[in-house]
């Protein structure tokens, strides 16, 4: 569920948006070294080989993308929270993307805080929205 859970759970459980947002974000980010290392170890490497090669040249031969572009990219898929896109899937898509291990790293920051960025600020919209239907819903009563 990552911070896409974890930062509503929090609020819900009286945590102030700030210290939600901060240990989200930096929980969310502590895997993606151990992943990045674990799938970037001689033994996965020689087991994922031919796989990964043939994903590299395939979606850079087809979309011609550096390093920089692909790394705006991923950030943009981890910072947006839907299920299935954030940091674990970057950092597994930026091995299969072969991106340098410091490059995937700054991509996956930025996009777990975008998607913290976000998740607050939708979090708080619905605690605001909840609030202003109770105060009408008893006005009207």
């Amino acid at each position: 569920v990552e911070l896409r859970g974890g930062i509503p759970v929090a609020r819900l459980l009286g945590v102030d948006s700030l210290s939600a947002f901060t240990l989200c974000s930096l929980g969310n980010f502590l895997p993606v070294m151990p992943i990045l290392l674990a799938l970037n170890s001689p033994a996965i490497r020689r087991f994922l080989e031919k796989p990964l090669e043939r994903a590299q040249r395939k979606f850079r031969g087809s979309t011609g993308m550096d390093n920089r572009s692909l790394a705006i990219s991923l950030a943009m898929f981890v910072g947006v929270p839907f299920p299935g896109t954030g940091a674990w899937t970057g950092t597994m898509a930026s091995v299969a993307l072969g991106l340098p291990a410091p490059l995937a790293m700054a991509a996956n920051a930025v996009g777990i805080l975008m998607a913290a960025s976000i998740m607050t600020a939708l979090t708080a919209s619905l605690k605001a929205g909840i609030a202003v239907a109770s105060a009408c819903k008893s006005k009207f009563k």
